[in-house]
């Protein structure tokens, strides 16, 4: 990994970064890994890089790049002979009370709401000039808080339960109505970010995001629905038609079922 090394250096000669942290399975080889993954970077600072001097030292190391975006959250992007690099730029501050709102004071977010955390947990530290980010490393690889999974699942529950009918379940089928298929996308998306974050929340474990989770489902839940591979494909495979509520309605009962058998505090 020649050319992670020479990115890994020009950063750490930028006197702005104050850490550089490499996420994403193809560079730390942990979890769920395959050919499409890219190196994913998260750079750390007080007072962010220059566009000037990162296009200056990282333009040389890419075969293309595009940099200085902003779509999302501030990120360079360049392709290598060894693979495709996606940096991401963070401030501590940003960092740190994310970290501060979801993990020590426990408050719940529509979905996703640890996924921040489980990005640092699952991150390797390739340089921390102060040693910032290996403490905050620290604080939130200690025991998922009791109080986290019961507000997780006090705030996502309500959303996916089927007896709510103006929430996750009246949209889906408004927009199944009108064939709207653009809104069905959005609603479907919208009840499973909730649905993964009850079920990551229940077994303790960080939210990882948007991609794999299935397969980051199977890994890292000891507690899973019954049936849950089925039922998930027969949902999946049933998205334009109106049985996807029946379907949805499925899941949702089976993930009640573990949420009443551990009172919200499964091991």
């Amino acid at each position: 990994m020649a050319k992670l090394e020479q990115v890994i250096k020009a950063f750490e000669a930028m006197e702005e970064v104050q850490a550089l942290a490499l996420s994403g399975s193809k560079g730390t080889g942990q979890l769920i890994k395959d050919d499409l993954s890219d190196f994913d970077l998260y750079v750390y600072y007080d007072v962010n890089v220059p566009i000037a001097k990162r296009i200056a030292s990282l333009s040389p190391l890419f075969q293309t790049s595009s940099l200085g975006n902003s779509i999302y959250e501030e990120t360079d992007n360049g392709d290598t002979e060894e693979g495709y690099f996606d940096i991401m730029y963070r401030s501590f501050d940003w960092i740190e009370h994310e970290i501060d709102d979801v993990w020590h004071n426990c408050n719940a977010r529509t979905g996703y709401t640890t996924c921040f955390v489980f990005n640092l947990q699952h991150s390797k530290i390739l340089f921390d000039k102060d040693g910032r980010l290996t403490a905050l490393k620290a604080e939130v690889m200690k025991p998922y808080p009791d109080q986290l999974v019961h507000s997780i699942v006090e705030k996502n529950w309500p959303l996916i339960d089927p007896k709510a009918r103006d929430l996750a379940m009246e949209q889906i089928r408004t927009a199944l109505k009108r064939n709207d298929r653009n809104s069905i996308i959005h609603r479907v998306a919208t009840y499973f970010a909730s649905y993964f974050d009850i079920l990551f929340a229940m077994n303790r474990q960080g939210h990882p995001g948007e991609k794999k989770l299935i397969p980051y489902s199977l890994q890292l839940c000891r507690h899973l629905p019954e049936d849950f591979i089925n039922d998930m494909e027969r949902t999946y495979d049933s998205i334009w038609r109106p049985s996807i509520l029946d379907n949805l309605t499925i899941l949702s009962n089976k993930l009640g079922k573990i949420i009443g058998s551990g009172g919200t505090l499964l091991h």
